[in-house]
């Protein structure tokens, strides 16, 4: 599976930030406590960081690298850790380099999957596969805004979210699956596709 936009964003913009954190423009113990604040690390591990060298290089690469590990588990967190960087001018720059990559990698993935699943103009009117819709899950992310899109009842949204043990992939999948349910032959490649158009634009 490819690896989640939001992760690649951070991932991709590693030098940028360890290098405007380490370069004074922040007080990386006020950066690392928003950080703990909104459950990024716990407290015991932010001191570990803080105390771990004399170098603020050091600390900035440990602290983007825990970053990057909990949006991975955790992708949501990603507006999260957007928030918190708003509140940095100095720090500007990267967020708008990691919104933009965020873009660039969500536009690239959706793009191969226009091209992957790409239908004769006979088959667009055709249900979505089964087959197809495991797929497609596992390249898309935000379920919620997904699931609005698709029409889903707040009923079936809620018993998506509530659902025990499932992973975010899972409900990607459950998603697409409500709603091929739902609505039956109306459950289109064509329709699926102007609904990935606008997920790909928001």
């Amino acid at each position: 599976m490819a690896a989640d936009p939001r992760v690649r964003a951070l991932e991709s913009t590693t030098v940028s930030a360890i290098d405007l954190l380490s370069g004074g423009v922040v007080d990386l113990n006020g950066f690392g406590s928003q950080l703990a604040h909104h459950g990024f690390l716990d407290r015991t591990a932010l001191e570990n960081v803080l105390m771990m060298s004399r170098l603020t290089g050091d600390k900035a690469r440990q602290l983007w690298s825990i970053v990057q590990t909990k949006v991975a588990a955790d992708p949501p967190k990603f507006d999260e850790l957007k928030e918190i960087l708003k509140r940095y001018p100095t720090l500007d720059a990267l967020l708008r380099r990691i919104n933009e990559d965020h873009k660039s990698f969500e536009g690239e993935i959706l793009s191969t999957l226009a091209v992957k699943y790409s239908v004769t103009d006979q088959q667009l009117d055709a249900m979505v596969s089964d087959v197809h819709i495991r797929e497609i899950s596992q390249f898309l992310v935000g379920w919620k805004d997904l699931a609005k899109q698709l029409g889903l009842d707040q009923l079936v949204i809620d018993d998506i979210q509530h659902s025990p043990g499932i992973t975010v992939v899972k409900r990607e999948h459950r998603v697409l699956t409500a709603w091929k349910n739902a609505y039956f032959r109306q459950a289109t490649y064509r329709k699926l596709l102007e609904v990935l158009d606008k997920y790909q634009s928001t």
